[in-house]
């Protein structure tokens, strides 16, 4: 790793925290790293940072912003590789140096700081630093459809209507699913079916040519008409449930309220009825006035 210059201590200290960190690693001599990914590595010069910024904060000269950085990560070595005893004695190894460099006043402020802040931490930083972390990262390949633009005003539909259509074609989906997963089911029946047969089949064909006795006839008959017989009976069962499935989705498509703007369903759709046409009288035929008439005046005649 490579030392922290005054110059290098002072452009860090003078970035917003996220670029000062990235700025921090490229005066260290780090490569770039994927913060998510490499983990020990983040937690690193976050620890560098977080030392820098103290100091800087606590307004020690550049250059002894530098040396700290640079004891820190002697000491962060310290801990990955010892107990918490050893990296005790290792500060106090350091400590007449450090003292000499800091002066009194900023010697026990970092002091302060590693004992208060930095070693009883000791545990995490060990084990963070120490344990290649698991990676649990999916990879998954997602579609992404943009929204359809949306209709014409002069085409929208009341808010009842369309959830009557949705609701509808959420049925409809459905129907066609089971359809598809009962075609399915019947194929892997009618195979299991045929399997079944054809051995019961193969097993008459190997007693060509040999003496059969009357129970060993009576068996293999038994075995082929059983093996029709379980065919016939597996293809029964799934038409039933076949119908029951269908009146359980028409129930349920007949059970959705209907809006009344859309009419009655097609289901039961009325047809028009044919105007009543109104009979004529036949020529030869006189009307009751008419004949009320005659035979008034007939009356009137014979007085």
């Amino acid at each position: 790793m490579a030392a922290l210059t005054t110059s290098g201590a002072m452009a860090v200290a003078s970035l917003p925290k996220n670029e000062g960190r990235q700025k921090l690693a490229v005066l260290l001599g780090w490569k770039p790293f994927d913060e998510e990914k490499e983990l020990q590595q983040d937690i690193h010069l976050d620890y560098l940072y977080e030392v820098l910024t103290f100091a800087a904060e606590k307004g020690f000269p550049w250059g002894q912003v530098a040396h700290v950085v640079k004891l820190a990560e002697s000491l962060l070595q310290n801990i990955k590789a010892g107990t918490l005893t050893e990296s005790i004695e290792f500060y106090k190894d350091k400590s007449s140096e450090l003292a000499d460099t800091l002066g009194e006043r900023n010697y026990k402020i970092f002091t302060d700081f590693i004992f208060n802040i930095i070693l009883p931490h000791f545990k995490l930083y060990k084990y963070a630093l120490t344990k290649d972390r698991t990676f649990n990262c999916p990879n998954i390949i997602m579609e992404v459809r943009p929204m359809d633009p949306p209709a014409p005003l002069k085409e929208a539909k009341a808010l009842k209507v369309w959830e009557y259509e949705r609701q509808v074609q959420q049925i409809e989906k459905k129907v066609a699913e089971r359809t598809k997963e009962r075609l399915n089911k019947k194929s892997e029946i009618v195979e299991q079916s045929d399997k079944k047969i054809n051995q019961s089949l193969k097993n008459v064909d190997s007693m060509a040519g040999k003496p059969v006795t009357k129970e060993v006839l009576q068996e293999i008959m038994n075995d082929v008409i059983g093996s029709y017989s379980e065919a016939f009976r597996e293809r029964i069962q799934a038409d039933i449930a076949e119908v029951q499935e269908d009146l359980e989705f028409k129930l349920e498509m007949t059970s959705l309220p209907r809006p009344q703007v859309l009419g009655p369903p097609p289901r039961y759709s009325l047809k028009q009825k044919s105007p009543v046409t109104q009979q004529k009288p036949d020529k030869d035929q006189k009307s009751p006035k008419e004949s009320q008439s005659r035979g008034s005046s007939r009356s009137s005649k014979k007085k």
